[in-house]
């Protein structure tokens, strides 16, 4: 067995887990002792057998420690030292600590399974007691029953009704569990009988046909024998029954003198209105899956079939035929890939079949590519809306026929033209569309350099002498958003390049980039304010980073750093960086802990470039983990606007002495990267499409979502 697979390994975030695997190792090995000083008076014995048992536990301890963070341990002397200097990095004590971990506790929402969401929680409070934070029982019990849905409120009832002396944190979790236990015993037994289309009130039921919605005096079977295939004015019917195969609109249509209702796929007429009068009561009576017609509230049926997801792959969504929809209705996820989202004038409830209510209070437009077209679905938004429906009679109205065949369903234009093919799933016939959202991209020409530089200030672009617009960014509306500046300080600039270098280190970001980097480094020039970033895998790889960067502005340029201001992190106060810059002559300057207004030019372009980022991603939809591509294009973009730090110059001029804007492409537009080596049949494509998300120094950065790589 390895070192790796025999010791626990400490990481960013496990040091109190990682402690206390390491002390039940030590107290294994009898060397648990080491970690108390040594009495003074202790004979010869007692120190040889001390010193014995100490280098066991150095041992165990560097063991358990990984290469990138052995540096923290290197200079102590004892296995206590060691702790000791890994407990001042990694264990959070402070009060942002605190701050942020009371933060997570007081969002932390139910949405797995108990058991899981109760190591969750156990594992927040553990971490709030472990930074001295006395947390009561009675605190840990609202805080737990806070986080738990609304499916769990009458066990929260039967506990207050009992007496709060009896209640302890472990009686609570084991009544949560009991009714958890409850509600999927009732969901398994009502997934028995899916196949119900709608939930009736009415407990007599029709002695011909089994129906009970009538009586069999009123059976419309009877009545169909006497007068074929047409229903007389006596049940207010005007249309003939329809088959399965049809446009998916009425069938088995009457009236009778029950309380106004209209089920799935059934609508109600009167044979004395015209045809428009006829129609404009069928949309008015008859809702998605109605089983009662009441104002401003539909009922839709449950589609309990098999797991279908809303959603598949990036920028595809799946829709249900549904024949009995007077509109399109979709779910929350669906909500970035639509435009044209209003507020509707009233709530509109919509009641499923399980009981449960859900409410849309939005409505927006969704485009969507079929075969031949795009296609534009004007769709409620329904929070909590597990399946998308797409309504049959609103795609008729567009223009287009719907035909069920067996298994299979098609959406045809009025020439016959196939436009959408769909499968059948269980019971149901679903659509998968691909949702059109790159018109960002093809942006009208006063706005296009606005996004050719990344989201630029327009006083920036009105400087350079470009087209801009008046109209205000709805990303950058979104992603600039930020408080006031503080009273600005006055201080010394530097009179050349590399005089004075900022630097900073932002992350760990939550998804990492294809080669697994989850930081980035910002490095600054204080008298061009041009900036490099370069990403890490870990912080470790900083001081390589900055190493180069000092050695390339030498070889380069021929120009010796002789400052660098930097935060009080451990990786730049390592003994092998302080001899680098010693040798050199170059000044560290640090900034006092947890003070970042001192480094507050890195810690600036750092915020511009992630809002920048966050403005890219807003506007193209393209996979997180290319967040690398999009910060070092950001930075590229940034070089190239004028910066009010060295009056409204570009920090590309003054870096470089020379600056050209005519390789600027808007990030993640549409390109075309030619195949090589050429294939051998002369028929074969020669390029194929991707999307741009960076430069390179002499040439284009391409993302290819086949591959998922860059080319």
């Amino acid at each position: 067995m390895s070192d790796k697979e025999a010791y626990p390994q400490l990481g960013s975030s496990n040091f109190a887990n990682w402690k206390f695997r390491v002390l039940l190792l030590l107290e294994e090995k009898r060397c648990l002792s080491v970690l108390k000083p040594l009495e003074d008076g202790a004979t010869e014995d007692k120190r040889k057998s001390f010193s014995s048992l100490d280098v066991i536990a150095r041992s165990i301890i560097s063991k358990c420690v990984p290469d990138r963070f052995i540096e923290y341990i290197i200079e102590a002397a004892t296995a206590a030292e060691m702790l000791e200097a890994l407990s001042r990095v990694f264990a959070r004590k402070s009060t942002m600590s605190k701050l942020m971990i009371r933060k997570k506790l007081l969002t932390l929402k139910c949405s797995s399974d108990l058991q899981t969401h109760f190591v969750n929680f156990d594992g927040l409070i553990r971490e709030l007691e472990t930074m001295g934070t006395k947390m009561e029982q009675d605190d840990k019990i609202c805080h737990l029953l806070m986080t738990l849905p609304t499916a769990y409120d009458n066990v929260i009832t039967v506990l207050e009704t009992m007496d709060s002396s009896d209640i302890t944190i472990e009686f609570v979790k084991s009544k949560l569990l009991d009714a958890e236990m409850k509600q999927r015993q009732l969901i398994t037994q009502g997934e028995s009988d899916y196949g119900c289309a709608y939930h009736s009130k009415f407990v007599r039921k029709c002695w011909e046909c089994g129906d009970s919605r009538h009586l069999r005096d009123n059976c419309p079977k009877i009545h169909r024998e006497n007068r074929g295939n047409s229903y007389g004015n006596e049940y207010g019917v005007v249309n003939r029954v329809r088959g399965a195969r049809g446009r998916g609109s009425a069938s088995r249509n009457y009236r009778h003198n029950y309380p106004r209702r209209a089920n799935m796929a059934e609508e109600v007429f009167d044979s004395n209105l015209t045809s428009d009068e006829a129609e404009r009561n069928v949309e008015e009576c008859t809702m998605t899956f109605v089983t009662q017609a009441e104002a401003n509230e539909i009922s839709i049926s449950d589609h309990r079939q098999r797991k279908i997801e809303s959603t598949s792959g990036q920028n595809r969504i799946r829709l249900i035929i549904d024949s009995g929809s007077t509109d399109h209705l979709v779910g929350e996820s669906v909500l970035p890939l639509m435009t044209n989202i209003r507020e509707l004038p009233e709530r509109i409830h919509i009641r499923v079949a399980n009981g449960q209510k859900l409410i849309a209070t939005k409505k927006g437009s969704l485009k969507i590519q079929g075969e031949r077209c795009a296609i534009t679905l004007d769709a409620l938004i329904v929070p909590n809306l597990t399946l998308n429906l797409l309504s049959v009679r609103k795609v008729n109205k567009q223009g287009f026929d719907v035909v069920f065949t067996g298994d299979r369903a098609f959406i045809k234009d009025k020439n016959g033209n196939i436009h959408v093919k769909c499968n059948a799933i269980g019971n149901l016939f679903v659509a998968e569309f691909i949702a059109m959202t790159e018109y960002s991209c093809a942006a009208n020409n006063s706005n296009l350099w606005h996004l050719r530089l990344g989201h630029a200030h327009n006083q920036y672009i009105r400087k350079m002498k470009l087209p801009t617009s008046d109209e205000i960014c709805e990303s950058c509306r979104e992603s600039k958003s930020a408080r006031l500046p503080f009273r600005p300080t006055s201080k010394p600039r530097s009179r050349r390049v590399g005089e004075l270098v900022h630097c900073d280190i932002g992350g760990p970001v939550k998804t990492p980039t294809n080669q697994d980097e989850r930081y980035f480094m910002v490095l600054v020039d204080d008298y061009s304010h041009f900036c490099t970033v370069y990403l890490l895998k870990s912080k470790s790889e900083a001081e390589t980073h900055l190493r180069s960067y000092i050695s390339g502005l030498r070889a380069q340029k021929g120009i010796y750093s002789s400052r660098i201001r930097m935060d009080n992190a451990a990786e730049f106060r390592t003994n092998s960086f302080r001899k680098f810059c010693r040798i050199r002559g170059i000044k560290m300057e640090y900034s006092i802990p947890y003070s970042p207004q001192m480094n507050g030019v890195s810690e600036n372009i750092q915020k511009t470039l992630v809002a920048k980022v966050r403005c890219m991603f807003s506007d193209t939809n393209l996979p997180r983990h290319l967040w690398g591509e999009a910060i070092r294009t950001a930075a590229y973009q940034l070089n190239r606007t004028p910066s009010s730090a060295n009056g409204g110059k570009l920090p590309a001029l003054l870096y470089h002495g020379k600056v050209d804007l005519s390789r600027l492409k808007v990030f993640g537009s549409k390109a075309w990267a030619h195949i090589l080596p050429r294939s051998a049949d002369k028929f074969d494509p020669r390029a194929r499409p991707v999307r741009m998300v960076g430069y390179n120094e002499n040439g284009y950065r391409l993302y290819d979502p086949e591959t998922n790589s860059i080319v």
